[in-house]
């Protein structure tokens, strides 16, 4: 299950482009406490996978 369209990435290649140089694409989990209480947010799986 997929969250979103998938889109085109290629732009965020390292190999983009001749003048400018990009690191890559990054990806991962993070979320805010908004409200400033101090809660946890507990993540116990991540999976990223090649569609």
């Amino acid at each position: 299950m997929g969250i979103g369209p998938v889109l085109d990435a290629t732009r965020l290649s390292d190999d983009y482009g001749d003048r400018l140089r990009f690191t890559g694409a990054f990806v991962g989990v993070c979320a805010q406490d908004l409200a400033g209480t101090g809660a946890v947010a507990d993540f116990d799986r991540f999976e990223l996978r090649d569609l």
